[in-house]
């Protein structure tokens, strides 16, 4: 008699878990696919909205992969104007691609259709005084801007949000007599989007870049100050503050 010795495999299969949680045997990742667009872009190191008859002063520095500092700026506004420190950089932006990696690790799936990367060199500065309508308010804050004439070279921005949107209590009052209001405030990240041209389509994909900046901001004018911080709101710049003033009732 024969003996037939029969074995049965199994196979087990963990699903991967969702975004922001943590996979055991793999996790999520995201990875850039193919290139859709090349672009040359301003891309603001600091937004400076200074309050109304006050002064505003920041510092900048870009942090790499590791943590290193490679780029810092300081620069300053004051009397309600909003000055842009930039650099001129290249932006490459890839169709999104998400995949698995074998391991435990976080979870981190593609947030939508494309990625982002920064490359080459950066080797073009500005310090630029953002056009606005009214120097008591930040409200309608645009949120671009572009340098150069046409037909010659014209170099755009990526696109920004930093105006006072929110409707808020006076967080700071100078009336009756002589005073003065100071705030000050620390970030590290700032958030942008990337507009780029595809198949004959405005695209465009939100991108984070790692930044210590500190602001400082100071006002002796009467009236009633309101700021709100630019990394509360949830397409906000990131960094800094920005203001709306009303004067003494």
């Amino acid at each position: 008699m024969v003996g037939i010795a029969i074995g049965v495999a199994v196979l087990i299969y963990a699903a991967p878990s969702a975004g922001g949680s943590f996979g055991e045997l793999f996790h999520a990742v995201c990875s850039p696919g193919a290139l859709v667009a090349n672009e040359t872009l301003w891309i603001p190191q600091l937004i400076i909205n200074a309050p109304y008859g006050g002064y505003a002063n920041g510092s900048y520095t870009q942090l790499d992969p590791s943590g290193n500092a490679f780029e810092q700026e300081s620069t300053g506004a004051s009397n309600g104007n909003t000055t842009i420190s930039a650099v001129k950089g290249q932006w490459l932006v890839f169709l999104a691609h998400t995949g698995f990696a074998l391991g435990p690790g976080a979870n981190a799936p593609c947030q939508g259709p494309y990625v982002a990367q920064q490359t080459g060199p950066m080797n073009s500065y500005i310090i630029f005084e953002l056009s606005k309508p009214s120097a008591v308010s930040d409200r309608g804050l645009p949120s671009n801007f572009t340098t150069g004439v046409s037909p010659g070279p014209v170099v755009g921005s990526v696109v920004f949000d930093a105006a006072y949107q929110t409707p808020t209590e006076a967080t700071e009052e100078i009336c009756g007599g002589p005073g003065q209001a100071v705030w000050s405030t620390h970030s590290e990240i700032e958030r942008f989007t990337v507009p780029f041209m595809w198949k004959g389509v405005r695209e465009d994909v939100t991108t984070t870049v790692a930044a210590l900046a500190n602001y400082t901001y100071s006002t002796q004018a009467p009236g009633l100050y309101s700021a709100e911080d630019l990394g509360s709101q949830p397409n906000g710049f990131g960094s800094g503050l920005t203001f709306d003033y009303q004067p003494c009732p």
